[in-house]
């Protein structure tokens, strides 16, 4: 137990009958609390308190669609028409899923209107079974926010028609036992003025569910002056 701890705990009034318990003995009792939380906060690791991973774009061809095209740590389109491909991706069993975000540029010459379809999803397969869910996907990454070099784009962890706590819990919480995960990047229907690349990939990831802190918000708050301040 750290010395300041062990100074604020010992600081605490012992009541005894007949004696009156003023103000000492909640404020005492206070600050060791806070204490307390504070060094749970500091001791957590560092997938508790929120990890980002990067990738670099190494796709795998999806057959039988083109692959991407690679440069020296980035994908580039094949010349117009449609690229796919994915990539695995290594997390840390009990992380929860956060964001996933990509790193990219994109640039159309100025002709008609480019119709197209750019995705970049984060994936879960079983280990037993052919079928992925969809766990997060980028959206706008053909909107004319992001014709620009470079763009960052971002989508958090949502699965369409998962709601109740417990289903979100078992979609969010990474299980390496039974499933894999995949990046996967598709372009649809681009045309040869269109130049995409993608130069990297992060998954961010929250803490693990299975830890006791993780049980409700780390969250230590502290009154000031007659008011709540949340740190």
């Amino acid at each position: 137990m750290p010395s300041n701890l062990q100074t604020l705990i010992s600081n605490i009034p012992v009541a005894e009958d007949g004696h009156v318990i003023d103000r000492r003995y909640h404020n005492s009792l206070r600050e060791a609390l806070v204490a307390m939380a504070a060094s749970q906060v500091a001791s957590l690791p560092a997938v508790e308190k929120g990890l980002a991973l990067t990738f670099a774009p190494s796709f795998l061809a999806a057959e039988p669609q083109p692959p991407w095209a690679f440069a020296l740590g980035f994908a580039t389109k094949a010349a117009g028409g449609t690229c796919e491909g994915w990539i695995p991706v290594t997390l840390p069993n009990g992380a929860r899923l956060q964001k996933l975000v990509i790193v990219g540029g994109r640039a159309e010459a100025p002709v008609a209107p480019n119709t197209f379809t750019f995705v970049v999803q984060l994936l879960r397969q079983p280990l037993n079974d052919a079928a992925t869910t969809t766990l997060i996907s980028i959206p706008g990454l053909n909107s004319p926010a992001n014709e620009k070099e470079p763009f960052v784009a971002e989508g958090i962890f949502q699965v369409p028609g998962v709601t109740t706590p417990a289903a979100i819990a078992e979609f969010q919480t990474v299980d390496n036992s039974q499933f894999k995960y995949l990046v996967r990047a598709r372009l649809v229907s681009a045309t040869a003025n269109m130049t995409v690349r993608i130069y990297g990939i992060r998954v961010e990831l929250g803490g693990d569910l299975g830890s006791p802190q993780q049980l409700m918000p780390v969250t230590i708050l502290l009154a000031q002056g007659g008011s709540v301040v949340q740190s």
